[in-house]
């Protein structure tokens, strides 16, 4: 196991010498997690559909202006 520590270590280190964006490594790689970030831009893109869904529905149903 120490010797997948240390594979992982080199491999970060040399990504960032190279200046690789983080949020481009390997997820299982990052140094950061971004699994909480992940789940909360699902949430959000669910909400904005969400959203998106009743605008239409609303704007479907509105009475014509004029």
């Amino acid at each position: 196991m120490d010797e997948y520590r240390q594979a992982v270590e080199s491999l970060r280190t040399s990504l960032a010498l190279l200046h690789v964006p983080e949020d481009q490594w390997p997820s299982n790689i990052r140094i950061t997690s971004n699994k909480l970030e992940s789940k909360s831009n699902v949430t959000l893109s669910a909400f904005e559909e969400l959203e998106r869904k009743l605008r239409q529905r609303n704007e479907a149903n509105a009475p014509p202006m004029g």
